[in-house]
């Protein structure tokens, strides 16, 4: 009898294993497949993107699947590097993507919250890039360089130390225009995105070696494909 509970317990687990893996695996062609099955942006809209009906979940999976946050020194957090995308475009020390030329004589950069960054349009699409063909057109004969440092979730203090860090780092001279672009962020006086994480993060430096499981397990746990499933049809059910 008790060989056959052990038995029993190492089929369960076995199991519970090997869903874990294979959902794992799956999962990333699913998503891509309910993608294409879904209509994300009026034919209106898709028309003044300039996106063509095919590639609508490709652009809609750049701007909200794929997207990603890294931790910023002071700031918080700051869109992730991207390589190479086809609609977005983004990199450590030039922010979103705009084609610039080098030597200029004179830079505009740009900080503030989405609206700045440019969600749900190229990045050639944004208020700065915009910005920059305009003085381009303007200006013939002038090389400018225009900057997009706008984040999703940035509020007024993140933008202005960010733009600190920039001077800290000697990438703004004299003479350089500054943009703030804000709205319902210029609100200074709240946590930022990352705020709580790095809080419960650092509450594990404070446990001991020999209960550091408290902190990891339930990480680990939370992380397993099959839970992510459970808790995700458990959220549309509540819905």
């Amino acid at each position: 009898m008790l060989k056959k509970i052990i038995n029993l317990i190492f089929l369960i687990i076995f199991v519970f294993i090997f869903l874990n893996v294979i959902l794992a695996i799956v999962w990333p062609y699913i998503t891509d497949s309910r993608l294409k099955s879904q209509k994300f942006y009026d034919d209106e809209i898709l028309k003044i993107l300039g996106i063509e009906k095919n590639e609508e979940s490709a652009f809609y999976k750049q701007m909200w699947i794929d997207r990603k946050f890294k931790y910023l020194q002071f700031t918080g957090q700051y869109e992730k590097e991207t390589l190479n995308q086809k609609y977005l475009n983004i990199t450590k020390d030039n922010g979103r993507k705009i084609i610039n030329k080098k030597n200029c004589t004179k830079n505009f950069f740009f900080y503030g919250s989405s609206h700045t960054f440019g969600y749900n349009v190229k990045d050639n699409q944004t208020i700065p890039a915009n910005f920059k063909k305009i003085i381009d057109k303007a200006y013939p004969n002038k090389i400018f360089c225009v900057y997009n440092f706008g984040s999703a979730s940035h509020f007024s203090t993140q933008e202005t130390i960010f733009f600190q860090t920039h001077i800290l780092k000697q990438k703004i001279k004299k003479d350089d225009f500054i943009f703030f672009l804000d709205g319902i962020s210029e609100k200074g006086n709240k946590s930022t995105r990352i705020d709580s994480t790095i809080k419960h993060l650092f509450k594990a430096t404070t446990y001991n070696y020999w209960d550091k499981y408290k902190f990891t397990f339930p990480y680990f746990f939370n992380s397993l494909p099959l839970i992510q499933l459970y808790q995700r049809i458990s959220q549309k059910i509540r819905i």
